[in-house]
This record gives structure tokens, sequence and C-alpha cells, in this order.
């Protein structure tokens, strides 16, 4: 872009540092928030927590929130007792630049911060057109829904809409997010769904694959889980089929997909009992590699042939070997004319 500056503007001077660092660290409203007091600063004028509250159509907690987000990088002193705000020089190196950030939502696998505060408002008009135009928001609400077991309210779709267009969550993302507080937490409540989300995008989970390994812990279980086309939360009886597949039978994780995959491929569904089946015959059978088990499976077709041709065979015999009866038809049927008769 081509920048051009006209003599005779009045000028805020917004120091460089500011820009460069730390307004690229921040929230865009505590952004604002600082030129536009600043502004205020440079002209002699007074403001306060209120009128930029209104000025900005924003909550007065993020006003509060924002100076002590400043204060604590150490650009301004902000005292909250007497009410006053003074911008301080900035006289930072890159490497003395810290800021606590304790308005943020933390966790110990941190990877990036989320600022509550920042959640987009959506008016109900916008959420309406949303789900009116978008094929993908009609999908979002209606499997939320279902897993929530409930007819959305207008908080319920605020929120579930956040998570898809603030926090970057796909849709099969989200089911699996719902899921994991309705099924295994039992919760439905909304403030607890959202702190999950948050602590989720925090922690870089932003695939299905990484929730699945955040959920479930081992990533065998992952695979296995893929094999069988399932992208939910594991329940205990699952964990303990697999765990028996892996430890007791010590089976080759190739070896078990294979069985889940030809499960779903004979019955249609992620029958764990079916795959048990098979892998436990293949434990017995001493089955240890994909090319066993195609020998094995070899054996058991020849096997089977065989005991059709026998039983075709005998069947054959029987038939021809059969000694037919004697009987006078013209006998039976005089005596079959003598019933109706009578």
């Amino acid at each position: 872009m081509k920048l051009i500056r006209k003599e005779g503007f009045d000028t805020t001077p917004v120091p460089d540092l500011f820009i460069q660092k730390y307004m690229t660290c921040a929230t865009p409203v505590f952004s604002i928030i600082y030129i536009y007091t600043l502004n205020k600063c440079i002209r002699g004028e007074k403001t306060d927590i209120k009128e930029i509250a209104e000025v900005f159509d924003i909550l007065e907690s993020d006003v509060l929130k924002a100076w002590k987000y400043w204060n604590e990088c150490g650009i301004v002193k902000f005292d909250e007792e007497n009410n006053s705000i003074e911008f301080l020089e900035f006289n930072y190196s890159d490497d003395e630049k810290k800021t606590k950030r304790s308005n943020y939502i933390k966790n110990d696998n941190f990877e990036k911060s989320i600022m509550v505060s920042a959640k987009p408002v959506y008016t109900p008009q916008e959420l309406e057109m949303c789900q009116e135009q978008s094929d993908e928001a009609k999908r979002l609400f209606s499997m939320a829904e279902k897993v929530l077991g409930r007819l959305l309210n207008f908080n319920d779709i605020e929120m579930i809409y956040s998570f898809y267009d603030w926090l970057g969550m796909s849709v099969e993302l989200i089911e699996i997010l719902l899921k994991y507080c309705v099924e295994n937490n039992g919760a439905r409540k909304n403030k607890f769904i959202e702190s999950v989300a948050i602590q989720w995008c925090e922690s870089g989970i932003d695939t299905v694959e990484k929730a699945m390994e955040r959920i479930n812990n081992k990533p065998e279980y992952i695979e296995i889980m893929k094999s069988f086309g399932i992208r939910s939360e594991l329940v205990e009886k699952q964990k303990e089929y697999m765990d028996r597949w892996l430890s007791q039978y010590k089976m080759p994780l190739p070896l078990i997909k294979e069985a889940c995959e030809r499960t779903v491929l004979k019955t249609g569904k992620s029958e764990f009992g079916y795959a048990e089946k098979i892998i436990s015959d293949w434990y017995k059978k001493g089955v240890k590699t994909i090319g066993e088990v195609k020998k094995y499976d070899d054996e058991y077709k020849k096997g089977k042939n065989k005991t059709v041709n026998s039983k075709t065979y005998q069947k054959s015999n029987k038939f021809v070997n059969y000694e037919q009866g004697d009987y006078d038809f013209d006998s039976l049927n005089r005596l079959k004319r003598e019933l109706l008769d009578k």
C-alpha cells in the first residue's frame, strides 16, 4: 500500500516499539484502547472506563482488563485505586520485554493463549443468516442438537458457532468436543464446554487426530479406532478389548487393524466382539504377520471346499442309491374317489 502523509494533520505519537512488538502480541481491542486513550492524553482531554466502553461498544470489564494488561507489560502505570493512567517511555530491549498475560487462560501444555474477553458477540440476525446461507452451519447445529440431546437456544447456538468461527474448529472436531463433555463428564453446561474448547485450542488441538490422542492417550488406540471408523471417545469396555489385543495377545498393530477392517466389511459396524473372535483365533493359531493371515485364509478356503464337495457327493450317492417304493397308483386313486364320495 502507498501511504501519503499530508501536512497539517494532528498526530498522536504512537511509539514504534508498541506497533512492532507489543501490538502484535495483544488482542486488537486492547491495542485500540491504548491508542484511543493515548490520543486523549496528548490532547489534554479526560476520559474514563465507561466512556471508552461506550465509544467502542464493549464491556467496561474489558477496558479494565486492557489497562491491567498494559500495566503488566510495563508500558503504562495503571493506578486502579486513584483511577489514573500514566504512559511510560519505551526503554526496554527485546529480551527484557515480557508479559505476564494474567488475564489469559493457561494450562500446563501452553502453546498459545486465548483472550476470553475477545470472543465475538453475535446478534440473533447474524446467526440466523448463517444457518440460512451456510450448509456447514446447518450441519454444525444439527449435530450439536443430537449430541447435547436438546433443542438449541440462542446461548447454545452462539457458543457453538464461536467454536467454529472464533476458535477455528471444524465441525468434526466440535462433535468430538461435545461428546467428550457429555459422555465422559456428563456435563451439558455451556461454561464447562467452553472452558474445555479453549483449553483444547490453547494446547494446539486443531484436528480430529489430536483430539483423539488427547482423549485416549495411546496412539495405538487411535489407529485401531480409525480402522473401525470411530470418531468418538472410547468407553472402558472398548479399552479392555484393545488392551487384551495389544498386551495379552501381543498382536501386532497391522493385524489388529486388519481384523477391524474385516469386521466392518462383514458386519457393517464396529463390533469389538466380532473382532475379538478373529484376533483370538489368529492368536491360537500363532498367526503374527499379514502373510501368515493370507496363508491361513487359503488353507481355510481349501478345507471348506473339500467339505462342500464331500457333502455334495454323499447327497448324490443317497439319491442314486435310494430304493423307490412299489406303489399301485390305480388302487390309490380308487380309494381317493371313494373317500370323496363319502
